[in-house]
């Protein structure tokens, strides 16, 4: 189990190619809502094997959220949006390489749902 008992949103489930890590999102504000709003979203990699959890969102601007990641064909990056948590603004989706936590890339503005395939 890796979230249990808490409060906030969670999502953008995907597993690696070896089913041995998941890639997450979840709100460390904890926000229940009627409106589903988000205030501060994070990315997770969740080492099965280990049973640790490391953040991917280290360089996340305030004010803002990760969501939906996914993990490129070959695992070693990840695709994601990014957009302020004041519901309305722009979605924008990055890529990141797992090796490289800081830099991210801007791929399409103005665009959500993203997809390697």
């Amino acid at each position: 189990m890796i979230l249990n008992s808490v409060n906030g949103a969670a999502g953008g489930l995907d597993f690696n190619f070896q089913c041995d890590k998941l890639l997450y999102s979840y709100d460390d504000s904890q926000t229940e809502n009627i409106q589903y709003r988000q205030l501060n979203t994070n990315m997770y990699l969740y080492d099965i094997m280990t049973n640790t959890t490391t953040s991917l969102s280290v360089s996340k601007p305030n004010g803002t959220n990760d969501l939906d990641p996914e993990f490129s064909p070959n695992d070693a990056s990840v695709i994601f949006v990014n957009t302020s948590n004041d519901g309305v603004s722009q979605k924008n989706i990055y890529t990141m390489a797992l090796s490289d936590l800081t830099t991210r890339n801007l791929k399409v503005q103005d665009s959500y749902m993203p997809d390697w395939k």
